[in-house]
């Protein structure tokens, strides 16, 4: 092998250094200062600079490398936009522009001997493949950036909508508090059930906003957490004790949005709250079989996007005669109102007391 070969090994053997080198450095300074330090080890390299951003790295003879930032200083960067040879002090230098897309920058290499056509082509490699490894990490940087607004515009509106939430929960409470002031000062019991109703209505609205303000999840409802919590809150509004009725609540990982939570919620609380009222007339124990008295809230997934929620009890049933569209109770027209608006349908049984069966649409 002769001494030109073993010199372009020596270059060949750089290049596969450098790419190696691309592959791990992620910081584009530490990138070109060791990009020079691998190119000064080619035998017959006096000095390696290259020019980036205003910023110049080097290696290799300190009078040589201060020499040549002389030079590069006192013209403009990229004068020439072509890989070039040219004599200086004596030696021969060849200068590589660095180009990809907005990334401009040079490689100078300064040689004891004068370059042949193949070590350019082969500097010209080095270039290219520096100019992509700048054009990557600006691109991940960019990538990283935009990222990083991403995420603090998003904590930004979480907050928001945090504070959204809790202002609407605080707002609704202050008007069911309105309404407990009306009902103490009522003596009308009818007035009184109609505003309890209300209140109700609104405090199933007002749990809906207080779950989603202490969720991690300031979009979804926990819809099991929920209607244990809501049944509690109706338990208590009707002075039922739990000893009294077994609330059965089966529903496993279910979650929601607002807009599909509050219309379920309440069509729960409306069914849930008849049941309760109407089911267990005085809470006595059922003629004959003696059985506890039970409520089932059940809902489930049952087809993509289709869900199904039972509301079953067996209490004293509702009447033969009366049927889904002779009902004339705001709460029951609510409700069919409410399935309506989930592009639902709602079935009502009577085996062994009383059974709504809604299947609906998670609202998009």
């Amino acid at each position: 092998m002769n001494k030109r070969e073993q010199h372009l090994n020596l270059v060949l053997r750089a290049i596969r250094n450098v790419n190696q080198l691309i592959t791990r450095e992620q910081e584009k300074e530490l990138l070109l200062q060791k990009a020079c330090d691998i190119l000064i080890k080619v035998k017959g390299y006096t000095a390696i600079l290259i020019h980036y951003d205003g910023r110049i790295f080097q290696a290799g003879d300190r009078k040589e490398c201060k020499k040549l930032k002389k030079k590069i200083l006192g013209e403009k960067v990229l004068q020439k936009r072509k890989l070039h040879a040219e004599s200086f002090n004596g030696k021969y230098l060849v200068i590589s522009p660095i180009i990809k897309n907005t990334i401009k920058a040079t490689l100078y290499v300064l040689h004891s001997r004068i370059f042949d056509r193949e070590e350019l082509s082969l500097l010209k490699e080095i270039s290219g493949d520096l100019a992509f490894a700048l054009h990557s990490i600006k691109l991940e940087c960019e990538k990283r950036e935009a990222e990083k607004t991403i995420k603090e515009s998003l904590q930004e509106k979480e907050v928001l909508l945090k504070e959204i939430h809790h202002r609407v929960k605080n707002n609704m409470q202050i008007i069911s508090s309105l309404l407990n002031l009306q009902i103490r000062h009522s003596a009308d019991g009818k007035i009184t059930t109609v505003l309890r109703h209300s209140q109700n209505r609104i405090r199933t609205m007002a749990l809906i906003h207080e779950k989603l303000y202490e969720s991690k999840d300031l979009t979804h409802v926990d819809c099991e957490e929920y209607v244990k919590d809501l049944s509690k809150q109706l338990m208590l509004s009707y002075g039922i004790s739990r000893s009294r009725i077994k609330l059965n609540i089966n529903i496993k990982n279910i979650y929601f949005d607002i807009n599909t939570a509050i219309p379920c919620a309440l069509i729960i609380n409306e069914l849930l709250s008849n049941a309760l009222k109407y089911a267990f007339p005085r809470l006595s124990i059922i003629p004959k079989t003696r059985r506890q008295h039970k409520i089932d809230v059940i809902l489930r997934k049952s087809k993509k996007n289709l869900y199904t929620l039972i509301i079953r009890d067996n209490g004293v049933g509702i009447p033969q005669h009366i049927t889904l569209n002779s009902l004339k109770t705001l709460g029951l027209q609510l409700v069919k109102t409410l399935v309506e608006q989930l592009n639902g349908t709602i079935k009502l049984e009577r085996k062994g007391g009383t059974k709504f069966t809604i299947t609906f649409e998670k609202i998009k």
